[in-house]
């Protein structure tokens, strides 16, 4: 073989290799029946690589684990699926149920009951759980703002007759039905580095992007802006106002032409800055939300009077025996109804499934008489999975929240006419504004290459007070290319901004 020939021969078995290994292996988890199984691990080696999507997909690159010659499928309930690396191609992978009567395994010379279990869950939760960690992070959060109800009511002006008003009303309430018929759904997903000690984290933000209508967004601050903005055409546009809602002036010289003018600001390019405190500060209320202690949303741990336990039998995960624990309220002051899985080993807990018990609610607050908002926390479905690290610890691997909040709006605002000279008349236009919106978010995050922090890693992390934020009008998966993130459902991979 001459010298030409060898060297177009290595160029075509490099470039081969090289899109081979480079290759995204893409596939889904069901069980027997052919069920989706959502949550599920991907590990690579002792590292978790993914995690299955709500629809049982995922997709994972695994150059970043040249080493590494296992995979392994694990969830909970059902038997590990351990694969050679060479062997793991795009198909569907099918997990058997394990799960067993309490009787026919073997774990200790005692039965415990259930409030046995969760009392030395307690006692074993600070030896449990790392509090010293680092690795990546990949966060999806899917939000949807629905407007129930909207109402707009300009009540006194002395530029327009009550009939010129009835017609401004009955188009302004047209024109804002018209906007706010269909639910506006943005989504971001964002991919960082973090190190935690106790209670201190730092992150560094790789990628982040956002798909978001950042013009038409559903907050009510957006909405009230809204209102004041298409109400300000019918002032004088000469004139500056006094805004007052309620008791409390909002501001003292409004401008209205000025205002009206004004062009909407451009971007130069679709990046925008953000302080990097604000995402440090969700993920400190992340870690300490889901650490098992006494002060976080897990009372069906803690406060054992309110619940009624049922202990349904034993199942494995990770080679080692696990109860599964249901719980109800049983009090009034019980939110929760849920499923929660604990080893049998150490009573660390693996897995926690946990919603609102139909009729409940979290946090909330009532000041319609007073101030005319009110507010009301009335979704929460959560799952949290944890892994057990190679100290024998646990850390968190996994966390989707979705919560539903209904806000309540009614105001009134006030354009108090400036007057340039005693002599002038002091106009006063009045409007009221009333609005009952549900604010639903999905947040997922997977836990990625989690290792135990070691002595100086904190201290040396360097961490940027800033990053950027690509804003898209569709989803793009090229983005992603080099990452291993939680797979897109269709519905995400199908959304485009209007």
């Amino acid at each position: 073989m001459n010298t030409r020939i060898k060297l177009y021969a290595f160029t075509f078995f490099a470039f081969f290799s090289m899109i081979s290994f480079a290759q995204t292996i893409s596939g889904k988890v069901t069980d027997k029946d052919e069920n989706p199984i959502p949550y599920a691990a991907i590990k690579v080696g002792r590292f978790v690589g993914t995690t299955t999507n709500e629809e049982g997909e995922f997709a994972i690159d695994l150059k970043k684990f040249q080493k590494m010659k296992w995979i392994e499928i694990s969830s909970l309930g059902f038997k590990p699926l351990k694969i050679e690396k060479n062997e793991f191609t795009s198909k569907k992978y099918v997990l058997e149920d394990e799960v067993n009567e309490i009787g026919e395994v073997s774990l200790s010379s005692k039965k415990l009951t259930v409030l046995e279990i969760l009392e030395k869950v307690q006692q074993n939760a600070v030896e449990n759980y790392e509090t010293n960690l680092k690795g990546n992070i990949f966060a999806r959060s899917a939000d949807q703002v629905h407007v129930e109800e909207f109402k707009i009511d300009v009540l006194k002006s002395p530029m327009f007759s009550k009939k010129e008003l009835k017609k401004i009303n009955k188009e302004m309430n047209e024109e804002f039905e018209k906007d706010m018929e269909t639910a506006a759904k943005s989504y971001t997903e964002k991919y960082f580095s973090y190190c935690k000690k106790d209670g201190n984290v730092k992150v560094n933000v790789e990628k982040y992007v956002s798909i978001k209508d950042e013009e038409n967004e559903r907050t009510t601050e957006k909405i009230v802006e809204k209102v004041q903005s298409r109400f300000t055409a019918h002032l004088d546009t000469t004139s500056t106002y006094k805004v007052k809602t309620g008791i409390f002036t909002v501001d003292d010289s409004l401008k209205v032409g000025g205002m009206i003018s004004k062009e909407p600001k451009k971007k130069e390019d679709n990046l925008t800055t953000y302080k990097t405190a604000k995402l440090k500060g969700s993920l400190a209320k992340v870690f300490a939300k889901n650490t098992i202690q006494e002060d976080s949303k897990f009372d069906f741990i803690y406060e054992t009077k309110k619940y009624n336990y049922e202990l349904l039998g034993v199942s494995k995960y990770e080679g080692e025996n696990i109860y599964i624990i249901n719980f109800n309220p049983k009090r009034s002051s019980a939110k929760y109804i849920g499923k929660m899985y604990v080893s049998t080993q150490d009573f660390g807990v693996f897995r926690i499934d946990y919603k609102f018990a139909e009729g409940k609610k979290g946090e909330s607050l009532n000041m319609k008489l007073l101030l005319g908002v009110a507010y009301k926390e009335n979704k929460w479905d959560a799952t949290v999975i944890y892994t057990r690290m190679s100290s024998g610890k646990f850390a968190l691997n996994f966390v989707k929240e979705y919560e539903g909040t209904n806000i309540y709006l009614n105001r009134s605002l006030k354009f108090i006419k400036n007057r340039v000279s005693k002599f002038d008349k002091k106009d006063k236009t009045k409007l009221e504004f009333k609005f009952v919106l549900d604010d639903l978010s999905n947040t997922e995050m997977v836990f990625m290459n989690s290792e135990l922090l070691e002595e100086n890693d904190f201290a040396n992390m360097e961490e940027r007070e800033e990053f950027k934020v690509e804003h898209l009008n569709k989803y793009d998966a090229s983005i992603w290319e080099d990452y291993n993130i939680i797979k897109p459902t269709k519905e995400l991979l199908e959304f485009e901004l209007n």
